[in-house]
């Protein structure tokens, strides 16, 4: 009787062992795939440019990018654009500058041709046919996001940036 009941602790023991082992395999699976599925803070969606053609903004990734969403109507848009100038002609080669319509107010890719001859924009200008910019909470134009080397955001700001508040900005991670 002594043995037998020896024998059913040692069964009981033996599977509490294994129930620990089993879930302790459970948990490091579990906390591993956090670790590598973590979603990123990067910004990366299609824009539509006025050629027809689309790029995405992952494809800039190792160098800085400023990521202006705007209409082609909206007056603070348009008086940044001088803004961007700024940041433009002193730090072309590493920095790269994207104008996005968010399309509100009837802004077409025939429109934004029209702004981007206007004020003879050389970087790249399109629009978000998919409307990401809901996604990053861009609730009024302009918006504009400085994003490091890896396409994080390491700033936004709502409303007309001066460039040398940019540059600043950029200076602090070139």
């Amino acid at each position: 009787m002594r043995h037998h009941s020896v024998a059913i602790k040692r069964s009981k023991i033996l599977g509490i062992a294994i129930i620990i082992v089993l879930a302790s395999i459970i948990v490091i699976a579990y906390a591993g795939n956090l670790l590598t599925t973590q979603p990123s803070n990067t910004i990366d969606f299609s824009v539509t440019l006025t050629n027809g053609t689309r790029v995405r903004i992952g494809e800039f990734k190792g160098n800085p990018v400023i990521l202006v969403f705007f209409t082609t109507w909206c007056h603070q848009c348009r008086e940044e654009v001088p803004e961007l100038f700024k940041v433009y002609n002193s730090s072309t080669e590493k920095v790269t500058i994207i104008m996005v319509s968010v399309g509100l107010g009837g802004d077409s890719l025939s429109q934004i041709e029209s702004f981007k001859t206007e004020f003879k924009i050389p970087w790249i200008i399109g629009l978000d046919e998919d409307k990401y910019y809901t996604q990053l909470g861009v609730d009024s134009v302009p918006y504009v996001f400085v994003l490091d080397s890896e396409g994080e955001p390491i700033h936004s700001n709502s409303g007309k940036v001066a460039g040398e508040e940019l540059l600043n900005i950029l200076y602090g991670i070139l």
